[in-house]
């Protein structure tokens, strides 16, 4: 299966229009999607804001969404969001990023460079997982290789595992004010009881292609992951991972 296709599949579960209910979006803001990927809630914000950019490194996916959205008013750019800068963007009412931050360890510096582009009084929505595998119910062992496994990404500077759980704190660190802060339920990563199959089907493609968790795992991958599979279609399976939602303002 493609990572189009894997993400369309995935989007589906996905509350986007709960959680642009929302936003303090007005009918002329511009809006910047940072971290677009194929441009699902870059359409549902263009429907309603005068003017939405979704950004992406991912050319591959940028296409796809060219593709499939043809409005007048989005714009599908390629580019690298640590170094946003460049891209000659517009100064904005308001940014959405969702499921992004934590690919930048050093999200604070990252931030920096997007708030420039954010008018006074602009609003900044994130979204992003913490502790992604906290699922169970698995032995201890696998929870502790799983622990290891977040801090050897982050010293690599490749992925933050808890950075759903630091955005509040580096919101509060650039003087916006939050105004909305919520853990989110998500069908797929953040939920209790028994998963659904296609829900299953779901983790066994990410785990496919988190290949440097399988070399990390070395010789224990196929018995922890099996472990962790069969924990998600548990009549008991029980979730630790948040997803975090928060909007603020640009003072």
């Amino acid at each position: 299966m493609s990572l189009t296709q894997e993400y369309t599949n995935q989007n589906q579960w996905r509350n986007w229009e709960q959680y642009i209910d929302k936003l303090p979006i007005q009918a002329e803001d511009v809006v910047l999607d940072m971290g677009c990927s194929l441009g699902f809630v870059s359409r549902l914000l263009a429907k309603k804001a005068k003017k939405v950019i979704g950004i992406d490194l991912n050319d591959q996916l940028i296409r796809k969404a060219q593709t499939l959205y043809s409005a007048t008013n989005i714009d599908f750019r390629i580019g690298n969001l640590s170094e946003i800068g460049s891209l000659g963007l517009p100064v904005a009412d308001g940014i959405w990023s969702s499921f992004t931050a934590a690919y930048f360890v050093d999200f604070e510096s990252v931030l920096d460079t997007w708030l420039a582009l954010l008018k006074p009084g602009g609003w900044i929505a994130l979204i992003e997982i913490n502790d992604l595998l906290g699922h169970g119910p698995i032995s201890k062992y696998s929870q502790d290789i799983f622990k290891s496994f977040y801090k050897h990404q982050l010293r690599k500077g490749l992925y933050d595992f808890e950075m759903g759980s630091k955005l509040k704190n580096y919101l509060d660190i650039k003087n916006l004010q939050v105004i909305y802060e919520a853990s989110v339920y998500d069908k797929e990563l953040a939920f209790n009881g028994p998963a659904e199959p296609q829900i299953v089907d779901s983790w066994k493609m990410r785990f496919s292609r988190m290949k440097l968790m399988q070399e990390f795992l070395g010789k224990e991958s196929h018995n922890v992951l099996d472990e962790f599979m069969q924990s998600l279609a548990d009549k008991g399976h029980f979730c630790n991972s948040e997803v975090k939602f928060l909007i603020a303002r640009k003072l």
